[in-house]
């Protein structure tokens, strides 16, 4: 897996074609066969395996053949949800080039988020009529409300693991804020966790939408919280709701004069959106 990369010079900036790709220098060649969908496996790549994603987005997983190893990695693909979409790039980045400066701002601030490996924008005059991006696949890592159905509250085994996992979360959530950013989308789908020998660890991913403030605005924080917090009771008690505002608000000292109302919101919030269903998560690799 190529290192996290915490500035551009990390990348190599390549023409293909219609193509402007910017390669992680990690990554042997040319970086040519992320292009392909053919379904093949020829030595230097493996078969495209689509998974769900949004509207919006194609999401394939698919290897790649090293030297002296494989890597696995998700190749997504951004799709322009109206004219105006299409539009509006003229005028700025693509969501592949938001979600790489995303995860470099994330590194840079101590974050993690799944390498990316490679961004890939198809120009045409002033267009960019197509863009993807690459990401590593981090090894052993599930969504939140994976880990959290395998680490039931009533057995002892698995007990103390849980809340070390509670705790954890509300403090990459807690650290993420006090750093000024807020996540585009921060549901229980869209942050991986992994058991490391180091504890657990957590990955951002889908960040096309994350970006850093000056000063973080107190609606984003409210949503954000409110998005993590999308579980069910079945999922999530109301003691671990408490363990993670704790751990976050450790990293947040200054809103502990509003911590309960701030609670309180965050709980109504998720409670209104929780009422009558299931919250249905997809996990989005990239």
């Amino acid at each position: 897996m190529p290192r996290p990369a915490i500035g551009y010079e990390n990348y190599v900036r390549i023409r293909l074609g219609g193509w402007r790709l910017w390669m992680h220098k990690d990554l042997p060649g040319s970086g040519k066969t992320v292009l392909s969908e053919d379904g093949l496996f020829d030595g230097v790549r493996g078969p495209f395996q689509k998974i769900p994603s949004s509207r919006y987005a194609r999401v394939f997983k698919c290897s790649l053949s090293l030297p002296g190893r494989i890597e696995h990695f998700y190749l997504k693909q951004y799709l322009h949800r109206s004219a105006c979409d299409f539009v509006k790039h003229l005028f700025r980045p693509s969501r592949a080039m938001r979600s790489l400066k995303a995860t470099l701002l994330l590194a840079r601030n101590g974050l993690a988020a799944p390498p990316v490996i490679a961004v890939g924008e198809d120009r045409q005059f002033f267009f960019r009529t197509r863009c993807f991006v690459v990401t590593s696949q981090v090894e052993q890592a599930s969504p939140v409300y994976a880990w959290l159905g395998r680490l039931p509250a009533d057995e002892r085994r698995t007990r103390v693991r849980r809340r070390d996992f509670i705790r954890r979360l509300g403090s990459t959530v807690g650290r993420m804020h006090a750093r000024e950013i807020c996540h585009g989308d921060l549901r229980p789908g869209n942050v991986l966790a992994a058991d490391t020998a180091d504890g657990w660890q957590f990955y951002l991913i889908d960040n096309e939408r994350t970006i850093g403030h000056k000063h973080l605005p107190h609606r984003l924080r409210v949503k954000n919280l409110v998005q993590i917090g999308m579980l069910t009771d079945d999922q999530i008690s109301r003691t671990d709701r408490m363990r993670f505002f704790q751990a976050y608000l450790q990293e947040n000292p200054s809103q502990s004069a509003r911590r309960r109302s701030l609670a309180a919101v965050v709980l109504a919030r998720i409670r209104q959106r929780l009422a009558g269903k299931t919250p249905v998560f997809v996990a989005h690799p990239a």
